[in-house]
């Protein structure tokens, strides 16, 4: 959730430093929100067909991955990378946030559910808060470049905490 929402205000800095344009900044706005109408109706009927943490893993590491390109982009190469790119980042961040949300009852359990989703969404909420702040220091400290790897550390801190989680965390079926 942390590298999601760098990467977009990030994303955003970068696009705005290299057009000075406010509708190529809204494009950017446009790419993100389209996985968002067009994926999350999918998203959860794929990945309930799915072992939920080989998911969260799955597209952790392909976010990481898909992130590496934008090492490369520059020059009139650079937007249509960028956007590209946040499409892909997008379309992967609707498949993790379909099968967190599907793990955390059987993490939870019945009698502790309500606690663990309010206590979810201070977490998520605090992250918005926090993270576009975090972008801006990045960006303005380390350059797009040291955004693109501080997005790749994010996210591969990540792997060791989705690996510990149960592997048969998947929903029973009738």
């Amino acid at each position: 959730l942390t590298a999601q929402w760098i990467a977009r205000t990030g994303i955003l800095i970068w696009v705005y430093s290299l057009t000075h344009s406010a509708p190529a900044v809204s494009l950017v706005g446009l790419v993100e929100a389209a996985p968002l109408l067009v994926t999350a109706p999918f998203a959860g009927v794929l990945v309930d067909r799915l072992p939920y943490r080989q998911v969260l893993l799955a597209t952790t590491l392909l976010q990481a991955v898909i992130v590496l390109p934008l090492l490369l982009a520059r020059g009139s190469f650079a937007v249509p990378l960028i956007l590209t790119v946040t499409l892909v980042l997008g379309v992967l961040a609707q498949l993790f946030g379909a099968a967190s949300n599907a793990i955390i009852p059987m993490l939870a359990g019945p009698a502790r559910l309500g606690w663990v989703n309010g206590a979810g969404q201070v977490i998520s909420g605090s992250v918005m808060a926090v993270a576009p702040g975090a972008a801006s220091a990045v960006v303005w400290l380390l350059g797009e470049r040291g955004l693109v790897v501080a997005l790749l550390l994010c996210w591969l801190a990540a792997v060791p905490v989705l690996a510990g989680l149960p592997a048969e965390a998947r929903r029973n079926r009738p």
